[in-house]
């Protein structure tokens, strides 16, 4: 996905230029004959994963050859481009509260063009391999499709609200290739496994832990559920390997291949980033963190004391991270909503944090501490048997955290036993 200061060149035209092309493209769909219109040619580009965090999963692409389209030139020219790349998946990071923004669901993306030749080059200078598929479609279809797009193209159609597993560039361009043809395709689904969001995602992201991590922890329950090979196609390998092997019921012909010939653009090259030490990974900062509690708990039973220092940490960092879930409530996305993880980072910690605190310095049990205890073993249990997948190193925190709430509550409630 690229920025749109890239690819929309059409932002920098100036606006009596803009008229003046606009009029002159109104009449060349009419001066195309019945050759030309043979010689057109539809691909679906799939590109390989990137190292940014947005690349992580590829990306998809149309590109259209043979029609005209005109671009500005720096002297504010137009310049005549016959094989162009229609781009769905145009953002820019200088969009107003963009991160809060694509959290919640609000993210505006926009469809682009952008010359073959250039977008070619962006990709093999980030050493990512582009494989194009040519699409099999009828003269008829090649101009639905075309007019289809133009229509996207124009300023008030332009801009969608992007979803990350149901409204994004590579579902976006299956569904206007799909939705333009005059003949139904059929794809090759019957040894396609059964997956999730999430499992699909982790086949990506498996090398980048710290990603990974995020993703996990701010996704919920909607992740884990059983989607169907259509849904599948929310990425863009998966989209072009059912592409490769769909077939197009022609007339009730002998089916048809629904690509005709498959390119390598760019090559495959060895991608230049390695894999996170473990030595740093979430899982090796949860170990961390949950020797460090038992040890404290240990030293705490011991002593027949409290180190409320450790708690008042504890509450005030799983307090602040759990505002986070909790905003995910909030969130258009449907699959972060309902997060069992919330138990443990949870934002009633920072409600509590005072008077919980207070009671623990003077040796006393507050009733948070018996309700957290009973979450803490709500989040250990519903990960443990599978309910949701936890990010790494939260099912672990969770345990120990139980342990040391556990610690609390019995000392505590002993203490009080002996003094009354």
């Amino acid at each position: 996905m690229q920025n749109i200061s890239y690819f929309c060149i059409v932002k920098h035209f100036k606006y009596f230029l803009r008229s003046l092309l606009g009029l002159f493209l109104a009449f060349v769909p009419a001066t195309m004959n019945a050759q030309e219109t043979d010689s057109l040619q539809v691909s679906l580009l799939t590109c390989g994963p990137g190292n940014e965090v947005y690349s992580y999963y590829g990306h998809t692409a149309i590109r259209l050859k043979g029609w005209s389209f005109y671009f500005f030139n720096a002297a504010g020219l137009p310049v005549e481009k016959r094989d162009v790349v229609v781009n769905y998946g145009s953002f820019s990071f200088r969009q107003k509260y963009f991160i809060a923004r694509f959290i919640l669901g609000l993210t505006d993306y926009e469809v682009s063009l952008a010359p073959f030749e250039l977008f070619v080059a962006e990709y093999n200078h980030e050493r990512r391999w582009v494989r194009e598929q040519v699409l099999n479609l009828t003269p008829a279809e090649k101009e639905a499709l075309y007019e289809a797009i133009c229509r996207n193209l124009e300023p008030q159609n332009k801009t969608y609200r992007y979803n990350y597993f149901t409204d994004n560039c590579t579902t976006r361009a299956r569904n206007i290739i799909l939705g333009n043809m005059s003949d139904e395709v059929v794809f090759d689904w019957e040894s396609k496994p059964a997956s999730t969001y999430r499992e699909m995602i982790h086949q990506y992201n498996r090398q980048h832990l710290w990603a990974a991590f995020g993703n996990d922890l701010l996704l919920g329950l909607g992740a884990d559920s059983p989607i169907d090979a259509f849904e599948q196609q929310f990425l863009p390998i998966p989209l072009s390997n059912d592409f490769e092997h769909a077939t197009i019921a022609r007339n009730g012909n002998n089916p048809q291949k629904l690509v005709k010939a498959t390119n390598q653009l760019v090559s495959m090259q060895e991608n230049p980033h390695e894999a996170e030490p473990f030595l740093f990974s979430p899982m090796m900062c949860a170990c961390c963190l949950s020797l460090l509690l038992v040890i404290v708990t240990a030293v705490e039973i011991k002593r027949k004391q409290t180190l409320w220092q450790t708690d008042a940490i504890t509450m005030l960092v799983t307090g602040l991270a759990g505002i986070i879930l909790f905003v995910m409530l909030f969130s258009q996305h449907p699959t972060v909503r309902c997060n069992l993880q919330i138990m443990l980072l949870n934002p009633l910690n920072l409600v509590f944090l005072y008077p919980a605190v207070k009671r623990l310095r003077r040796g006393k049990l507050h009733a948070w501490h018996v309700g957290w205890m009973v979450m803490l073993l709500l989040c250990a249990t519903a990960g443990s048997v599978g309910i949701q997948h936890y990010a790494d190193g939260i099912l672990l925190l969770a345990y120990t955290l139980l342990f040391r709430q556990c610690a609390i509550v019995y000392r505590l409630y002993q203490h009080k036993t002996k003094t009354n």
